[in-house]
């Protein structure tokens, strides 16, 4: 698979029915879609994240409140062009084990799909994390990514009182209706997470803790999995344990992580990471 990259031509020959899959799941169903991973020998080699929806980076849609808003120039840009995917947002994540995490604009793919030619290797952006010893930015900046449904990904409020740990007493903020929330916090539903995190810059943290008895499935983790861990990034369980996908699949057709993963932290690795687990020890105790 590096001598794909390497020809500066990345997936585009292999690939190309992945390509036409994706984007059809992502036509249809116009919300994300992405690949399970393809697994070997227990750990994630090939991961796929199609964000139609997703702001490309630096575009005026990254700095809307909320997130992601489409701003009135791109509204317009969108109903004259005949294009699927809009030049400000749509992405295609990209990442293989020990070849790093690529991403190319949608709309770039797409013309691909239609002349038939291979991509540019300029097109292709390879992906880093945010720097993650903490001096270019400071843990108490940390900025984090979370569901929309605190419900689901919070029940507890765990993840509030851990920001409390890292940002310090005045990170949360309070509504009208007395609802908390993370000042220093972008929400978005779906694997558009792990490309934030990906890319580097946005985001810093993400956190999953689902209530008690649940557990992920694998396709709702692996593909992000690798997105992150070929960025720089690191995704374990809450006590800081790698994510084991030895039990994936079998005789018994398993297609939920381990029964001991009570939730995921995902992150920029390095001094975050350590912040999250710790900060995780502390209020559970």
């Amino acid at each position: 698979m590096t001598a794909l990259f390497e020809l500066g031509l990345p997936l585009h020959i292999i690939y190309t029915n992945i390509y036409y899959n994706v984007l059809y799941f992502i036509i249809i169903n116009c919300y994300n879609a992405h690949l399970p991973a393809l697994i070997e020998d227990g750990e994630p080699v090939l991961s796929i994240l199609g964000c139609p929806n997703l702001p490309l980076a630096n575009t005026p849609a990254t700095k809307t409140v909320p997130y992601g808003i489409w701003p009135e120039e791109e509204v317009h840009e969108s109903e004259s062009s005949t294009s699927m995917f809009s030049t400000s947002r749509g992405c295609l994540f990209v990442a293989v084990k020990d070849c790093g995490c690529f991403e190319i604009p949608l709309h770039v793919v797409e013309q691909y799909m239609l002349n038939k030619e291979g991509t540019n290797r300029k097109e292709w952006k390879k992906l880093h994390v945010t720097q993650n010893d903490g001096l270019t930015k400071p843990i108490t900046q940390t900025k984090f990514c979370l569901g929309k449904e605190r419900g689901f990904s919070d029940p507890k409020g765990i993840v509030l009182k851990i920001a409390e740990q890292i940002n310090g007493k005045d990170s949360l903020t309070e509504d009208k209706d007395g609802i908390q929330d993370i000042k220093n916090c972008l929400r978005l539903d779906g694997q558009g997470k792990y490309g934030l995190l990906a890319r580097g810059g946005d985001v810093e943290c993400f956190l999953r803790l689902p209530k008690d008895g649940y557990v992920d499935y694998v396709w709702d983790v692996a593909a992000g999995y690798l997105v992150l861990k070929e960025a720089g990034g690191e995704m374990t369980d809450v006590l800081g344990q790698p994510i084991d996908f030895s039990e994936i699949g079998g005789k018994e057709r398993r297609a939920k992580l381990p029964d001991h993963v009570r939730g995921i932290f995902g992150s920029c690795g390095g001094v975050f990471h350590k912040a999250l687990v710790e900060s995780y020890s502390k209020v559970t105790r």
